[in-house]
């Protein structure tokens, strides 16, 4: 970021009401408009940098080979569904074509990056008709399902959809800007920033057991926005890279706190060999019964390789990085591992799963020094289109990770 603009961040964060935020008679704030977003001065392109591509036009070609597989009219490779004259939707196909905010967020965010304004139209208004509450105190939150540790499919409101929901769109003011749109995507990105900061003061306290998205003391995302138990939050729902540039597009300093309370988190919650648990309470102790690496922590891996992607290797980001590299390197085939490990590092699930050898390459890109980083990149990238009914999660975090690789999963 260049000094002026750094300066203008500054300024925003000191005088906000200059920067799109009004003060009501009661002093709560209320953001009207979004900062633009500053983009960095490039991105990591592994995938040339290394001679893995040949050529930019190689690359372009492969992703778009599996983004036509998953979003295709081909209904043994797609999970994007048509839904009427102005909506789509996103299919888990493991789990009986369930619709997850999770999937219809990473949905968004896979087509504000390569340019699929339709596509992105269609997804977020099935999100905003078909998942969001209309009434009651959830209302503005998105139902969705989550699995709990044992692999079930339970009902909840999960963060990691709203983030990918609320990021997608502040990129979409920017990205399809010269494009006409029934949405209006700043006043929609708006409401849910307004939404995970100040539930409880929209509902005048804790009704219905909703709370903030995010904890006002310790500007840790909630597990799932509710007042039941113990604070819990998951690894997996953490992206720190998100919070920073919330920070610039609101000027709301909370929003960098959470950054750095995202990334302290994490680093006190994994393993020495770099394995992060399902849950954690606020203290980084993880939750009995959620204590292992699963198949939903492979978020928080990709989440990794963004925010080296977008902001460079932290302290925290190439520690972990180096860990995760060094563990599965340990085993005696480097891209056949298992898909699920106790935090000692012992084999809980031997199945081998394509999603955690896809998100392993975006981790790989901020583990600059290490002697396996070459080849966790290459692992990623030649990989198979998934098919069948794996298709869902692999398909998602393969693309995403390739888009990550090409260098093209760009701040708008």
């Amino acid at each position: 970021m260049s000094r002026t603009l750094r300066a203008v961040s500054l300024i925003c964060a000191l005088a906000a009401t200059a920067c799109g935020v009004t003060t009501d008679h009661l002093g709560e704030r209320h953001l009207t408009k979004l900062n633009p977003l500053t983009p960095p001065d490039s991105y990591p392109t592994p995938l040339l940098e290394l001679g893995i591509a040949r050529k930019q036009e190689d690359i372009d070609n492969q992703i778009d080979d599996l983004y036509q597989d998953l979003f295709g009219d081909n209904p043994d490779t797609a999970i994007y569904v048509l839904v009427g004259d102005d909506q789509a939707k996103i299919i888990d196909t493991f789990h009986g074509n369930d619709v997850r905010t999770e999937g219809l967020g990473l949905g968004m965010m896979i087509a504000v990056q390569l340019g699929h304004q339709d596509v992105f139209d269609r997804l977020w208004t099935y999100a905003k008709q078909v998942k969001q509450r209309q009434s009651g105190p959830g209302i503005g939150y998105f139902d969705s399902h989550c699995e709990d540790n044992n692999n079930m499919t339970i009902a909840c409101i999960d963060p990691f959809g709203l983030e990918q929901f609320t990021m997608a769109l502040i990129f979409a003011r920017t990205r399809f800007a010269n494009a006409p749109s029934r949405i209006d995507y700043e006043a929609d990105a708006i409401a849910l920033l307004e939404l995970m900061r100040h539930k409880e003061d929209q509902n005048g306290g804790i009704v219905g057991g909703f709370t903030n998205t995010f904890d006002s003391a310790t500007h840790l995302i909630y597990s799932v926005p509710d007042s039941g138990g113990d604070p819990l939050t998951r690894p997996s729902i953490e992206i720190p890279a998100y919070y920073k540039l919330w920070a610039e597009a609101t000027g709301d300093s909370f929003w960098s706190e959470a950054a750095d309370a995202a990334r302290a988190h994490l680093a006190s919650s994994t393993a020495g060999n770099g394995l992060l648990p399902l849950r954690t309470y606020f203290t980084g102790k993880t939750v009995s019964s959620y204590d292992y690496f699963g198949s939903e922590c492979y978020r928080a891996l990709l989440n990794l390789g963004i925010d080296y992607a977008w902001f460079g290797p932290s302290a925290e980001t190439k520690l972990e990085a180096n860990a995760l590299l060094n563990f599965f390197a340990s085993n005696p085939s480097h891209d056949q591992y298992g898909r699920e490990f106790n935090q000692d590092g012992t084999t809980k699930d031997p199945m081998h799963d394509p999603a955690l050898v896809a998100v392993n390459g975006a981790v790989a890109m901020a583990a600059l020094k290490n002697t396996n980083r070459d080849q966790f990149i290459i692992d990623s990238w030649k990989l198979t289109p998934p098919t069948a009914s794996w298709r869902y999660y692999s398909g998602l975090l393969q693309l995403v990770t390739w888009i990550v690789l090409a260098g093209e999963y760009k701040v708008w």
